[in-house]
């Protein structure tokens, strides 16, 4: 996917309207206009558990403009490496062609920790700068301590009358060292959303950030951010598939001008939860009426709705399947409709410290589909 011209750039940031905008040759849009003008395109590449730089590297050649990073990911290097090997290739080759997005993790929200942060990731990736830094998850953990991302909140249940003080006492010595626990999670409440924020937003003062932004933030948090803003956030980053379509959450987001970006777009599968909506019969009976993969629906049904989507593989010929000719095509509204019938609720990506806003959701009848008192 070639960067757009920069008339086609002018033309499709003209009105100040947020949406899927079309900048090439393609049938259908094929960037999305955020709401300080810049365009993200609407496919971009995910890079967690990436530990390969020539992957990447493949990836650009591909046409992919748009890399998904992450401090916690722990592999910036390794991406900046194979954002070098495709710079040094051809001298057509530019940074400012590429979106480069990153995101600060729970135990930086603190404001030195979120310049810090963002200082390590951009010379991590030798960008120079980032398109787009995000706060990866609303949750802030107390930095320092032993935070365990797939644990519980660290609990010591010291009101446990129950049980003799002199257990409790012993269980506490036990699970802390030098005031760590292990396994599990502590929240960090010296710091609020609203000083991470203007951390944020002096990033963007400083020129290291162009776009700020929001991930797995529920439209109450989205809210509260846009309320204390003095530099609104552009995107919330949050999990959708036709078994998560959190249409409310996507709707209530634009309408506060903020536009929703999909992550796990395929579903699972994790340890946990096998992914049972790659190969669902719905899904692989819309793909051959298609003449498409099952994939190329599921990332097609994002796109479809408006919203851009990151997809993850590490195979030249699903790279090329999930991008090219992917803004050429679309689905009936029958076929979207079909889709939609799948939503359960169901996430792929959950943590047990992690309390999900549940406040816009629609009764799910047993069988998985919207109820009809909905």
């Amino acid at each position: 996917m070639d960067a757009p011209t920069r008339t086609a750039v002018e033309a499709a940031t003209s009105n100040g309207q947020i949406g899927p905008v079309r900048t090439g040759l393609t049938s259908e849009p094929d960037y999305i206009r955020l709401n300080n003008g810049a365009l993200l395109p609407i496919l971009g590449y995910g890079t967690f558990m990436l530990t390969d730089p020539n992957v990447v590297k493949m990836a650009l050649e591909v046409g992919y403009r748009h890399l998904d990073c992450a401090a916690y990911y722990k592999n910036e290097k390794v991406v900046g490496q194979g954002i070098r090997d495709w710079l040094a290739a051809d001298s057509n080759n530019k940074r400012e062609d590429l979106f480069v997005t990153s995101k600060i993790f729970n135990d930086s929200h603190r404001p030195e920790q979120v310049r810090a942060s963002a200082e390590k990731t951009i010379a991590d990736l030798g960008v120079g700068y980032l398109d787009m830094m995000l706060i990866h998850w609303p949750d802030a953990f107390k930095p320092g301590m032993d935070n365990d991302f797939y644990g519980p909140v660290c609990e010591i249940n010291a009101h446990d009358t129950t049980r003799d003080a002199k257990d409790v006492v012993k269980e506490a010595a036990e699970s802390q060292e030098d005031g760590k626990q292990s396994g599990c999670v502590t929240f960090d409440e010296e710091v609020t959303m609203e000083d991470t924020w203007q951390a944020m937003e002096k990033l963007v003062d400083d020129g290291l950030v162009r776009c700020i932004g929001l991930s797995n933030f529920s439209h109450k948090e989205v809210k509260e951010v846009c309320d204390m803003s003095r530099i609104k956030p552009v995107v919330n980053q949050v999990e959708l598939h036709p078994m998560l379509g959190q249409k409310k959450l996507v709707d209530r987001c634009f309408n506060m001008g903020v536009q929703c970006l999909a992550y796990g777009p395929l579903g699972g599968p994790n340890a946990y939860v096998p992914n049972d909506l790659l190969p669902h019969p719905v899904v692989s009976r819309v793909a051959q009426e298609c003449g498409k993969s099952n994939g190329q629906v599921l990332v097609r049904w994002s796109m479809q709705r408006g919203v851009p989507v990151l997809v993850k593989t590490g195979t030249l010929g699903r790279l090329k399947e999930n991008l090219w000719g992917m803004m050429d095509w679309r689905m009936t509204d029958e076929q979207m409709a079909s889709l939609n019938a799948l939503e359960a609720k169901k996430r792929f990506v959950d943590v047990p410290w992690k309390t999900w806003d549940t406040s816009l959701d629609d009764p799910v009848s047993a069988s998985g589909t919207m109820s009809s008192a909905a």
